[in-house]
């Protein structure tokens, strides 16, 4: 496969719902970084060098007890990317305050926060169901005067979304060039001062400290690197974690506790989960 190009990996699955946040978990540790609904469950993508049909074999053979699911896939060169993303993306709605939208979408001016994304193949567009969670509970709390970090980045669009309702000298850290690349776009596309983007994992944070923290990342990654996070933050600080399941959360909360993180609040959309902790003094 040419390296300048893309792999959609279509997964159809029932029932449906519960099909389809399965699928995109499981696709979350396959490197795949963009993921759209379909009628019949979810279009997941990734760079070609970077997929491994036979991997995603073993996946389909091994479905979970209750879930039918199988795969077809396809290969998109890099031109065409932006036609096969504009044909499923459609706007987002937060609590009726905030819509994720398209260049190619028109404004809404019912919504008081309106962001503008281009994905190119970056994660967190805001269709799924944690960044929407993480993009509510900031809507909820504005980071006013924070020092704001959003860890595993994608799309920038919750450190985006973190300096417009105030936050201060946000960062943003993702270990795909693509999501680098795409959130500097992002903040251009956004008018966004005031952030600074960088490529790596937890190791990108350096001596850097924080008063809030946005971790929408996958299980593994935020029980792996929770202690640098934690080590990030400022006395009192927040560190809002998602990108998991509800049957996830007491491996999260057990790991917060050795970490010196005390639990504030929880939320969750259908099966998936957000978790808010603070450091104290």
């Amino acid at each position: 496969m040419e390296t300048d190009s893309f792999v959609e990996v279509h997964w159809q699955v029932e029932p449906l719902i519960l099909g389809r946040e399965i699928a995109v978990a499981l696709m979350s540790e396959f490197e795949f970084d963009s993921f759209v609904d379909s009628e019949e469950g979810v279009l997941c993508y990734m760079r070609s060098e970077n997929f491994d049909e036979q991997a995603l074999r073993v996946i389909e053979a091994e479905s979970p007890e209750g879930i039918n699911w199988s795969f077809t896939w396809k290969e998109i060169p890099n031109q065409n990317w932006n036609a096969e993303w504009e044909s499923n993306f459609e706007p987002v709605d937060v609590i009726g305050k905030l819509q994720i939208r398209a260049p190619f979408h028109a404004v809404d001016s019912s919504f008081e926060l309106d962001i503008v994304v281009a994905p190119k193949m970056a994660f967190g567009t805001g269709h799924h169901e944690t960044t929407w969670l993480i993009s509510k509970a900031l809507i909820e709390h504005p980071p006013i005067g924070l020092k704001t970090l959003d860890m595993g980045c994608g799309t920038g669009v919750l450190a985006i979304l973190a300096r417009m309702l105030g936050a201060e000298k946000t960062m943003a850290i993702d270990i795909d060039p693509w999501s680098v690349e795409n959130t500097n776009e992002n903040m251009g596309l956004n008018n966004i001062e005031g952030m600074e983007v960088r490529l790596g994992g937890a190791e990108a944070i350096g001596d850097d400290k924080f008063d809030l923290i946005l971790a929408n990342i996958n299980r593994n990654i935020l029980l792996q690197d929770m202690k640098a996070y934690a080590a990030a933050m400022m006395p009192s600080a927040t560190i809002i974690f998602s990108g998991f399941f509800v049957s996830d959360r007491e491996a999260i909360e057990r790991e917060a506790s050795t970490c010196g993180l005390h639990f504030v609040l929880a939320d969750n959309k259908g099966d998936w989960a957000m978790l808010k902790f603070q450091l104290p003094k």
